[in-house]
């Protein structure tokens, strides 16, 4: 059994060596063996391999003319940027207040509960342009 599975924001294919209920052994298509949680399991496959499955992969995202997706992108799509960016700029803008408080300690201290916000929004934000790039495949 092979799978396809999101690794450091790649893509990768991999045999299952080993399923556990909550993360698997992988062998990865170059024969790197890893721990993979089971949440960043994109699909499970039977067949073909994770070489060909990349191939596949390579020469279709080389077909795709991302001028036209652009066009025909619904307006959920066009958000994901928008919502990248005003990430971005959360992120800046708490690294600048703690740059800036005269007691750094305090103001880093008081930054948990806005990281832990930031990242649900950037997982829900990771899902989404997953799962939008796998549809378009």
């Amino acid at each position: 059994m092979y799978l396809l599975y999101e690794e450091d924001g790649d893509i990768k294919a991999g045999t299952i060596l080993a399923d556990n209920d909550s993360s698997l052994q992988v062998e990865s298509q170059h024969g790197k063996r890893t721990k993979v949680k089971s949440a960043h399991v994109l699909l499970r496959y039977a067949a073909p391999s994770p070489s060909q499955v990349m191939e596949q992969a390579r020469a279709a995202m080389a077909a795709l003319d991302l001028d036209f997706l652009w066009e025909v992108a619904g307006e959920a799509d066009r958000a994901l940027p928008d919502e990248a960016a005003s990430l971005l700029a959360e992120a800046e803008a708490m690294v600048a207040h703690v740059l800036a408080a005269q007691d750094q300690t305090v103001a880093a201290a008081a930054l948990p509960p806005r990281l832990e916000a930031v990242g649900k929004r950037i997982a829900a934000l990771s899902d989404a342009v997953t799962r939008r790039y796998f549809a378009l495949l």
